[in-house]
């Protein structure tokens, strides 16, 4: 009978005991538990290697001399303010404007002349309304530009590059003056500097 008796003061000890261990490490777990989706506002400082990424992926330009006020301030003002530029605001709508386009090509692989002159009309008006926007900023030296016609040029030679030979033959015509071949990207002129 005691036999019986400490085998089960030997297991009742040993349950109990891991019973414990369990219901400790659980409640230190519990008290040091840090929630996993803080608030990039308090983890995120920018700083100005950020920023300078920051502004190549939205805008695809470099720094300019307003941009640095950015510095030292979190991640999640730096994006709000930036999604809420004027710039920003110009820019988003000729790329909805040409996405919009993109998709209906590629949802119905057989988009009618007039659906496709109305998507091109809206990818006009978006050129449109960047250019007028453009007419209304500062003046400034073409030095002091972020992004020069070189640059442009360039960058629409990469993306030229990755076209198949189709895209590429038709993309020398342009868009809105298909009549006049414009060439290669790198045949392009740029405006006297």
């Amino acid at each position: 009978m005691i036999l019986f008796n400490k085998k089960i003061s030997l297991s009742l000890v040993i349950v109990v005991g891991i019973g414990l261990l369990l219901g400790g490490f659980l409640l230190g777990a519990a008290l040091t538990y840090k929630n996993p989706t803080a608030s990039a506002q308090d983890s995120c400082t920018i700083t100005e290697e950020q920023l300078t990424e920051i502004y190549d992926a939205i805008f695809h330009r470099p720094l300019d001399a307003g941009a640095l006020g950015y510095v030292n301030h979190g991640l999640d003002f730096v994006l709000g303010e930036l999604s809420r530029s004027r710039e920003h605001a110009m820019y988003s709508g000729l790329f909805a404007a040409t996405k919009a386009l993109e998709n209906a090509r590629r949802e119905s692989g057989d988009i009618t002349t007039s659906d496709e002159n109305d998507y091109l009309d809206i990818v006009d008006s978006a050129l449109s309304h960047i250019n007028e926007w453009a007419k209304t900023l500062s003046e400034q030296a073409r030095a002091d530009a972020a992004v020069g016609p070189e640059q442009a040029r360039n960058a629409i030679q990469e993306a030229y590059r990755n076209m198949n030979t189709i895209a590429q033959q038709a993309a020398e015509y342009g868009l809105f003056q298909a009549q006049k071949r414009i060439g290669k990207p790198s045949d392009l002129p740029t405006p006297e500097e």
